[in-house]
């Protein structure tokens, strides 16, 4: 079972597929996942699949220059991918980074709902002008809190499992840990920003996984703080996980 808080999803209007640079089409695979990718990002910014072209393990948007690309970071499962995107296709700029792993039936397609509903819903967030569309900026009443001194985006908690209590329960103890507020991971961030955070937690009768990590590297003393907090006890296995963007320092807003 797959569930997310989520706001309503526009109806798509947009290419079937899209376009396709002849110098460099993807393989057989990588291809299989931009597609999916591009049909997330169009179901719910249609505005940006429009402009899509697929490249070499990349999707790039020809009028504004964003990229959502596939990297090889981590040696794991064969369903386990990492996903970098920036909104400047510029060399030296920062490139956000997160990894998925897909499951079920359809491994590529879940590995996309979960991109896009967290280091996607960031992406898409920013890459539509940061409008509260996608993804909340944090710092602001009423919000959890963020990194301290960076301004900071956040996805919604998204939360599966076997049991719809156990895995509620897990999410709702994710956002109460309040763990960008409360954990250092400065002096993993990008100087210029952004820097991408996925916080991450799996819960099962004898065993917690929580994991921080700041553009793919596991930040050791977050991870630690956010394993410490009270995780409720379950009876089977209920995951909640969220990504972040720290954009940049609040002094320089």
């Amino acid at each position: 079972m797959f569930w997310n808080r989520s706001k309503k999803v526009p109806s798509p209007t947009y290419p079937a597929r899209p376009m396709v640079d002849p110098s460099a089409p993807p393989n057989p695979t990588d291809g299989e996942l931009l597609v999916r990718l591009y049909h997330e990002i169009g179901m719910r910014a249609p505005e940006l699949a429009r402009e899509a072209i697929a490249g070499d393990r990349m999707l790039f948007g020809r009028h504004t220059g964003w990229v959502v690309t596939l990297l090889d970071l981590h040696e794991a499962a064969p369903t386990h991918r990492d996903i970098g995107w920036t909104l400047k296709a510029k060399k030296g700029r920062p490139t956000v980074v997160d990894c998925v792993t897909g499951f079920g039936d359809d491994p590529a397609a879940m590995a996309a709902q979960l991109w896009i509903r967290t280091s996607g819903a960031c992406f898409l967030e920013m890459a539509t002008g940061s409008k509260g569309r996608f993804a909340e900026t944090l710092h602001r009443e009423g919000c959890a809190p963020g990194v301290p001194g960076w301004h900071t985006i956040s996805s919604n908690i998204v939360y599966y499992g076997e049991q719809p209590d156990e895995f509620e329960a897990l999410s709702d103890a994710l956002r109460d840990a309040a763990i960008l507020g409360r954990a250092d991971v400065t002096g993993l961030l990008d100087p210029a920003g952004p820097s991408g955070i996925k916080v991450f937690v799996n819960r099962t009768p004898d065993q917690l996984t929580a994991e921080v990590s700041v553009n793919g590297t596991r930040a050791d003393d977050a991870s630690g703080l956010l394993a410490a907090h009270p995780w409720p006890e379950v009876t089977g296995s209920a995951t909640a996980r969220f990504s972040a963007v720290a954009v940049r320092p609040l002094q320089a807003v």
